[in-house]
């Protein structure tokens, strides 16, 4: 009965995806995001991940063997999140996912898969939430998030949105102009 007269995004507001991956991962990639900050560099031992079913079905199983498989890998997102400190278009190559250290960690992962179901959001559980232990035994929790960054609920501040653009635009154009049509984006009249 609305089709046409009143556009979704007036309801639900601008949603913007911060990494390259598939929006099912973006919650425990800013979970293991600020584990990895939290623990200044400790490297996990086990990387426990808590995803619904539903977004559990979007992925791919298993390691990656390839940059496009990676975009659909829980072990990747997670790996290339505490060794790199970001999930990028840089790093969504063949080498990348190749690359001794993301490998050794994308073995380290375990994915839990719960049934609870978002109200709001039935493709996603309530919450992501990321479970890490290191050698020593201590484990570690992220808090959970229920949103990712970039959700209209948690928009990007201007510092991501403008690595965000940086990051896609430099992929085709050198980087200091990207940096000038940054500019010239956002300059205020």
């Amino acid at each position: 009965p609305e089709v046409g007269v009143r556009w979704r995004i007036e309801s639900s507001g601008l949603n913007i995806k911060r990494y390259p991956i598939c929006y099912a991962l973006h919650r425990a990639t800013d979970a293991a995001l600020q584990l990895r900050e939290q623990l200044a560099g400790a490297t996990p031992d086990h990387i426990a991940v808590r995803l619904g079913r539903q977004q559990v079905g979007m992925l791919r199983p298993g390691i990656p063997a390839s940059a496009l498989d990676a975009k659909f890998s829980v072990p990747f997102a997670m790996a290339c999140a505490f060794a790199r400190g970001r999930v990028g278009l840089a790093d969504l190559t063949d080498d990348a996912v190749h690359d001794p250290v993301i490998r050794q960690l994308m073995a380290r992962v375990e994915v839990l898969v719960w049934d609870a179901v978002d109200a709001t959001e039935p493709l996603f559980s309530p919450h992501d939430e990321v479970l890490v232990t290191l050698a020593d035994g201590l484990q570690v929790r992220s808090e959970p998030v229920t949103r990712a960054l970039g959700h209209a609920s948690r928009p990007l501040d201007n510092q991501a949105l403008r690595a965000k653009f940086l990051d896609c635009a430099s992929a085709t154009m050198a980087p200091e102009q990207a940096q000038v049509w940054w500019d010239e984006l956002t300059k205020e009249d």
